[in-house]
């Protein structure tokens, strides 16, 4: 998958009703700036990886679709919001 694709996706997700950010989940910025793992809710400074986050309305941050926790965040999300288990092999 190119990385195009792969933002297009990650731009996908977040608009899907049921979106949410869970702790654990690393977010990409669209304008470069350094990656953010979420680690809970409120609002402290970045600065380092980790980033305390509430609700993030900022179209530029996306969900890094390459990391492991972001994925198995994502995939509670589906779960979450279908209402029933998925099963992925």
């Amino acid at each position: 998958m190119t990385q195009e694709q792969m933002i297009e996706l990650a731009r996908r997700a977040v608009a899907c009703k049921g979106w949410r950010w869970m702790p654990g989940m690393r977010q990409l910025v669209a304008s470069n700036r350094a990656p953010y793992r979420v680690v809970c809710d409120g609002y402290a400074p970045p600065e380092d990886e980790f980033f305390v986050m509430s609700e993030c309305g900022d179209p530029e941050v996306l969900p890094d679709l390459t990391d492991p926790a972001t994925m198995g965040c994502l995939l509670g999300v589906v779960r979450e919001a279908l209402g029933k288990a998925i099963i992925v092999s």
